[in-house]
């Protein structure tokens, strides 16, 4: 009798302990599984979609410099700005904003004195993006000159003392 007792117990403790082991992974999965509310696919949620998106690009880039004049040519949405700058040194900074899609930038320098920037605005369905545009700022040294060149006009920027909008898109 002492034997079917002992193994009675034993199989009693091992049935709880299956059944408190797997209760506990129920009530884990149970907590872990997202609920349905934010699961946009789920049938029966609530509907989400973008409403406006909106971003900023910045890269700056210094480059030596020996040319008596830079000539910035610049296509589409974009604005040139120049400042004054540390000798031998000019800095570029380009700040692209838009919203919606990302603009199409197309950025080259050919002989170390040219510049060719453009930028094409992606518009958004029905709409113009009035808030994409590209600002270019260039350091030039003491000295060295500045062309800024677009399809309708092209713009001498003289050095300056302080910072100077040459051409607005």
């Amino acid at each position: 009798m002492r034997r079917a007792v002992r193994i009675g117990w034993i199989s009693a403790g091992a049935a709880l302990t299956v059944s408190v082991v797997g209760a506990m992974t129920w009530a884990a999965w149970l907590e872990i599984r997202l609920p349905h509310a934010g699961d946009f696919s789920f049938p029966g949620s609530y509907r989400s979609s973008v409403l406006d998106q909106r971003g900023t690009e910045t890269r700056t880039v210094t480059y030596a410099v020996t040319a008596p004049r830079i000539i910035v040519d610049v296509r589409g949405r974009v604005d040139v700005r120049v400042a004054p700058g540390a000798p031998g040194r000019l800095s570029v900074r380009r700040e692209t904003t838009w919203h919606g899609a990302p603009p199409s930038l197309s950025e080259s320098w050919e002989s170390g004195k040219t510049l060719r920037a453009e930028v094409t605005c992606s518009p958004g369905p029905g709409r113009v993006d009035a808030g994409c545009r590209t600002v270019y700022t260039l350091s030039a040294p003491p000295g060295v000159g500045v062309l800024v060149t677009t399809p309708d006009r092209t713009v001498p920027c003289p050095p300056a003392a302080t910072e100077a909008t040459c051409a607005s898109a």
